[in-house]
Formats: structure tokens, C-alpha cells, sequence
């Protein structure tokens, strides 16, 4: 089919703008010569769980080319072991699996695409190689539409078996932090060598979600990467687990805690609480953490916790 028969003659009625809109559209409609299933507004309006899902995965192991500043073709890259990424990936924007790239370790479905490409960088993905570095959290409406970007961005930049993303933008990782009420110290990592599993040359940053955020992203999003669906011990199922350890037989021994058992409990909750749960009182878990160097959280810190969240 010769799509530039469908440009009319050019006369006195047709004006630049619409002659500009008639090319656009035109140029618009090749993309379906390769991808004929192709949803190209899919982006235009991040409005579900799948969009924000696929959003996060963008801003993590995706990419938009450019070719001499112009955007150009959106694609995204997938480890040999996560191959079920770029298979649900083509499912839902309706991208032809003819085109899938078998790379030395990695596998990459990319595309041109001006509609979706627009609307990327319209919900903030920066095209080029500067995109890691210069992140923002997007505008997404409800929390349930966040929680799924963040479980997108970490299954393409976080560490499996923790809650742990990472970020060249430390901005991104300050707007996560103050979202979503974490208020966890981010880390500097120095490159050099592998992160997470891939090289990266510079400086990136590292942020701990936290169990309770994490588990929140899993149960409001059931179809993200299967191999990071690792579930975290809720607070009161860590407080049991610790308590449980404390026994001996049948009776209670001493106050048998770990210190680093004793700082994450005191993380959450006073400790006058601790000492009702382990049998002593508020003054002898004191002890222990001055003993071991533990930093007591002030008066009340853990009410405001509990209302933030």
C-alpha cells in the first residue's frame, strides 16, 4: 500500500497545519505495517495499574534512542532469565514478537513509534543516554497507580530479596522518599564494577523501600516480575518471630535478644512495649541498647509513623 496517495492535492483551501497533520497521520499509520496490533495511544493517558506498571519498567530498563537529539525509536531490555518481561510487554501494547532481539545476554524488543514516544516523554521519560541520571517521580493521580510504577521501576532496577531499588537520579529516589513517608537514608554507590548484576560507570544511589511499602506494592499489583514477588515479614510477624526466639522449652530465660533483633524492634515500637513482650522492664531494654550502641528513637516517633502511614 502507497500511504502518500493519501495526501490530497495541495491547494487554496489546505492550509500548512493541516497539511503538517495529514503527514503525521500518514506517518502514524506505518508503524502498523510492522506491528499491525500496536496500540499507539496506549500511553496517552496512564490511567491503570498495567500503564503505571509498564511506566516504572520504562524509567528503569527501558529507553528512548535519539538520533541527532530527535527521539526516535522505545524499547526495553530483559535479562535471558526474565524473558517473561518483554513477552507480557508485547501482550499488552500489541508489539509483534517477530521483532524480538536474541542480544549476547540479554533480550530487546524496540520500535518506532512517534505517538507512544510523545506520550512517554510527556509522563517524563527522558530520551538518550541521560534518562538514569535525570529521573522525576511522574504525576500519576491515585496511589494505587504509584504503587504500581514503583513495582515496574523496581523490577527493572531493584534487588531481588530486598526492597532495595537503585537510581542514577538521587532527586527520584528523595520524591520515593517523601511520597510514600519512607523516610530511609539513601546510599551512595560507587561504580566501578557491577551493580545489582550489570556494570554502571559513576555514582548511583540506593534506597530501601521498606517491608510494609513492599508488601503493599505486591498486593495491589499481582502480575509483576514472578522471581521478585518476594513477600516480607509484616512488623507484628517480625515482633512474634523474635519473641518466639526468645523461649527456651517452656519457660522464659534471660532477656535473649540479638542486637540487631533489639534495634529493629526499637525501631518500632517503645520500650517500655519491648519490655512487656520479652517479661522485663522498660529500663532493662535500655540497658541492652546503650549496651550495644543503639540509637533510641524520641518520644513519640513511632505514633507519627503510624499517621503518616
Amino acid at each position: 500500500m502507497n500511504l502518500e496517495n493519501d495526501f490530497e492535492p495541495c491547494n487554496e483551501n489546505v492550509s500548512k497545519d493541516d497539511l503538517r497533520l495529514k503527514k503525521e497521520d500518514i506517518e502514524s499509520k506505518n508503524i502498523f505495517k510492522y506491528h499491525p496490533n500496536i496500540d499507539i495511544h496506549y500511553f496517552k493517558k496512564v490511567d491503570t495499574k498495567n500503564k503505571a506498571y509498564w511506566l516504572g519498567f520504562l524509567f528503569a530498563d527501558g529507553f528512548i534512542k535519539t538520533n541527532k537529539g530527535v527521539p526516535y525509536r522505545v524499547g526495553i531490555d530483559a535479562g535471558i532469565k526474565d524473558l517473561w518481561i518483554i513477552d507480557r510487554f508485547i501482550k499488552d501494547i500489541g508489539v509483534n514478537p517477530k521483532y524480538i532481539q536474541n542480544l549476547k545476554n540479554r533480550f530487546r524488543i524496540s520500535f518506532c513509534c512517534k505517538e507512544i514516544i510523545r506520550a512517554l516523554i510527556s509522563n517524563g521519560l527522558i530520551p538518550g543516554k541521560e534518562k538514569s541520571n535525570n529521573i522525576n517521580f511522574p504525576q500519576l493521580k491515585t496511589r494505587e497507580l504509584k504503587l504500581a510504577f514503583l513495582l515496574g521501576y523496581f523490577d527493572g532496577d531493584g534487588t531481588q530479596k530486598t526492597s532495595k531499588i537503585t537510581s542514577g537520579s538521587k532527586i527520584f529516589l528523595e520524591q520515593i522518599n517523601k511520597k510514600f513517608f519512607i523516610n530511609h537514608k539513601i546510599e551512595i554507590v560507587r561504580s566501578g564494577g557491577p551493580i545489582d548484576g550489570r556494570e554502571v560507570n559513576g555514582v548511583a544511589y540506593r534506597l530501601a523501600l521498606g517491608s510494609c511499602l513492599f508488601n503493599e506494592m505486591l498486593d495491589n499489583y499481582k502480575d509483576s516480575l514472578p522471581r521478585k514477588r518476594n513477600r516480607f515479614k509484616t512488623e507484628e510477624e517480625r515482633i512474634e518471630s523474635i519473641k518466639k526466639n526468645a523461649w527456651n522449652g517452656s519457660h522464659r530465660t534471660k532477656f535473649k535478644i540479638s542486637s540487631q533483633e533489639l534495634e529493629e524492634l526499637a525501631s518500632l515500637m517503645p520500650l517500655y512495649k519491648i519490655g512487656e513482650r520479652f517479661g522485663v522492664s522498660g529500663k532493662t531494654v535500655k540497658k541492652y541498647c546503650t549496651k550495644w550502641g543503639i540509637n533510641i528513637p524520641i518520644h513519640g516517633s513511632w505514633i507519627k509513623k503510624k499517621e503518616k502511614n
